[in-house]
């Protein structure tokens, strides 16, 4: 930085003085002149005026000194605060010269980049960017060359041990009194755990963006799954019970008019009439399971595999090995789903047996429903005929648990699903 030898209050003391210098000469011959007529009077006047002008040149000269002295200790007081502050200051700064050499660094920057201020000053800014950050780091010289400061630039440095860190740089350029540049002044933060944070904060935002996208198609699965239990029971009502009714009508208004019915005819309808009843009062049975709250998870399963087992006469086997409390809501999920498994088999094992097997493990309870019949291709389980085991597995997802199942063509079917004990539910 260039210095100089006078700062401005010294200058205008100096030249005060040259004025006072040359008026001081005319100025005395015009009044020795003036005021005294004696020859020698005015010679001993003019010899003596030489003195008085030394004695100011003397206290000029003692005033400009003090003044100089007083002015270069108020600079290198300034300078030793700012340089306290920059000593003090949480960011790493440092100042580098026009062609990018360091000059001044401070503890921070000793913190953030590894580099004592010893190995640091004198070295080239380019040592902490990667060799593809070195065009970056001549832009910032050159920017400073052009007088234009840099705010807010994100990038990463290199560390001494060849870490790379997130920095946030500014930069300002710094000129000498006449305006020339005489290099740059660089303030860098380290922003690694702050972009972390933002990294943290997208990927939740990612997530639940996921999550909330995950829980649209679910209830989208669960609405038509809704929809299609309506169309299968409405089916169930018409195709059965409606055309037994039906029947039986038709066969009570012919027997109406005429005298001489058919007692077999009675009967085949009496039994129509009752299979009806009974099929009937398994779908409201299915509608509307027992209270669990009172009955339990296991007796209300085996409840229903008899009642199965009466309609449909597949045979059942039930082992109960649960030893932890359950929700009331957990407990209707375990049951709807072993329902659904159940009723799979039936429709479309061809089984000979169903056992099913509930019991606590994993701080949960697991179902497991395994039956002998023709089996299916699990590559397939998913399809239309294997819906129901999608809409099952979502249900179990939405509550925290899992399904999975096995089975090959003659080999049977194994549908094992768990779900933890209590958890809120907002679909069933």
């Amino acid at each position: 930085m260039e210095r100089r030898l006078f700062e401005p209050r010294s200058l205008k003391l100096v030249g005060a003085f040259v004025v006072f210098s040359l008026v001081w000469q005319p100025t005395t011959d015009w009044l020795v002149s003036s005021l005294i007529d004696d020859p020698e009077d005015i010679a001993r006047a003019l010899s003596l005026r030489w003195w008085v002008f030394l004695a100011a040149a003397a206290l000029f000269l003692f005033i400009i000194v003090r003044q100089f002295v007083a002015e270069r200790e108020q600079n290198f007081f300034r300078l030793k605060r700012l340089e306290a502050v920059v000593e003090a200051a949480g960011d790493a700064i440092y100042s580098s010269s026009p062609d990018g050499t360091i000059t001044s660094w401070n503890r921070a920057a000793e913190v953030m980049y590894g580099y004592s201020r010893e190995e640091a000053v004198g070295s080239g800014a380019q040592m902490l960017a990667s060799s593809e950050r070195h065009r970056e780091e001549q832009w910032l010289l050159d920017s400073a060359a052009r007088d234009q400061s840099v705010q807010g630039l994100e990038t990463e440095r290199m560390t001494k041990d060849g870490r790379q860190i997130n920095v946030g740089i500014s930069m300002s350029p710094i000129h000498d009194r006449d305006g020339n540049d005489i290099g740059s002044t660089i303030v860098s933060r380290d922003i690694s755990e702050q972009r972390k944070v933002e990294d943290d904060l997208f990927e939740s935002v990612e997530r639940l963006q996921i999550s909330k996208r995950h829980r649209e198609l679910l209830l989208r699965q669960l609405v038509m799954a809704e929809e299609k239990e309506r169309k299968r029971i409405a089916s169930g009502i018409h195709d059965d019970p409606i055309q037994v009714m039906s029947s039986v009508a038709m066969t009570l208004d012919l027997m109406a008019h005429n005298a001489a019915y058919d007692e077999g005819l009675l009967d085949q309808s009496r039994t129509h009439v009752r299979g009806a009843i009974r099929r009937l009062r398994t779908l409201v049975f299915e509608l509307s399971p027992p209270d669990l709250a009172e009955t339990g998870l296991a007796p209300a399963i085996e409840t229903f595999l008899r009642e199965n087992s009466k309609d449909s006469g597949l045979p059942y086997e039930m082992d109960d090995w649960i030893s932890v409390p359950i929700s009331t809501e957990m407990s209707y999920l375990l049951y709807r789903v072993t329902q659904e498994a159940v009723r799979n088999v039936t429709k479309h094992a061809d089984a000979s047996l169903v056992r099913v097997v509930v019991e606590s493990n994993d701080e949960g309870v697991s179902v497991r429903v395994v039956d002998d019949g023709k089996g299916f291709v699990t590559d397939a389980a998913l399809s239309a005929t294997h819906f129901g085991l999608k809409e099952m597995r979502d249900r179990l997802e939405l509550a925290g648990g899992w399904l999975r199942y096995s089975s090959a063509p003659g080999a049977g079917t194994t549908v094992e699903f768990w779900a933890p004990p209590s958890r809120p539910l907002w679909v069933l």
